[in-house]
């Protein structure tokens, strides 16, 4: 290796090793599966590059000089909360904030103009209910990237919006922040799920919600599936309290063959692909970069995770 050359270990496969080593000159990556192990004797570095999910490497990092991990996930609650203790670590917040938008934009107007529902009638019933976005209420649960990307794509449409973060943060013009997820759901005819899950947020959709939410709303989670009592769920389903739910998070995950999800008709089940965009990849690289480049010139790094 050459003098000033950073060592990255990479699990994220060779073609992001390649894309790294392109946009980053000095930079010398080894790329190991993401389920295999590493060996202090060969592979010491400073910088690991991870993924979505937990890797035997982790259980090495002290031994292979690991001094900060980046994962290309923007949940971290599948990490074991040993990882984020006596190092730095970053992740790829932000990245995947369009196409999740894009996602929940379309699932709420599939619900709103049911076009496939639609599709193939020669002519159009009195008694179908027309609706239009314009002037519908939806609710954002959780407003940090992925809210706010919702939020500026649905202004557009002329909805209100309201949303609710346990953090304070700076509020955005065409939304009205809210204090209590209660508060929240009153009078919404979509609601968003799009905030991490934690203790505080396993379950928050529960029985006594969905409850105070109007006759005929609609659920879209694109967060976690554990956000969701999913017993609660399919009750409120069952009755036609809720009209839809649009799940791109499901607890568990993946559904079993056979799950009442997959067959519900008022249920729309997608396997987790809302974060996918047309350059996923090189947006994940070019996150990384970006922080790669910090860390050389020992500037501060984006995105940085505390440890609980």
């Amino acid at each position: 290796m050459s003098p000033g050359t950073l060592r990255v270990l990479n699990l994220l496969g060779p073609e992001v090793g390649r894309m790294v080593e392109g946009a980053a000159p000095g930079t010398e990556v080894i790329t190991l599966g993401p389920r295999s192990t590493a060996d202090p004797a060969l592979h010491q570095a400073p910088i690991l590059l991870g993924g979505w999910a937990p890797s035997p490497v982790f259980d090495v990092l002290d031994e292979l000089g690991v001094r900060w991990v980046h994962l290309a996930a923007t949940g971290l609650d599948r990490f074991p909360a040993e990882l984020f203790r006596g190092r730095l670590v970053t992740h790829a917040r932000g990245v995947f904030a369009v196409p999740m938008a894009e996602y929940v934009v379309a699932a709420i107007l599939d619900y709103v103009k049911l076009i496939p529902e639609r599709s193939g009638l020669s002519r159009y019933s009195a008694h179908d209910p027309y609706r239009s976005l314009a002037g519908q209420t939806v609710g954002l649960f959780g407003f940090g990237s992925v809210g706010q990307a919702v939020a500026t794509r649905l202004a557009v449409f002329e909805v209100r919006l309201k949303a609710f973060k346990r953090h304070p943060i700076a509020g955005h013009s065409a939304v009205h922040l809210v204090s209590s997820v209660h508060e929240l759901v009153r009078g919404v005819d979509h609601l968003v799920l799009a905030a991490p899950r934690t203790p505080d947020t396993e379950r928050v959709i529960n029985a006594r919600v969905i409850s105070r939410m109007p006759a005929g709303s609609h659920l879209v989670n694109v967060a976690r599936g554990a956000l969701v009592d999913h017993g609660a769920l399919r009750a409120a389903l069952d009755t036609g309290h809720l009209g839809r739910a649009t799940l791109d998070a499901t607890d568990p995950e993946p559904l079993p063959a056979g799950h009442w999800l997959l067959e519900h008709p008022q249920a729309r089940v997608t396997p987790h692909i809302s974060w996918r965009g047309a350059d996923g990849i090189r947006a994940v690289v070019d996150n990384f970069v970006d922080n790669l480049r910090r860390y050389r010139a020992g500037a501060s790094l984006l995105h940085q995770v505390k440890a609980e």
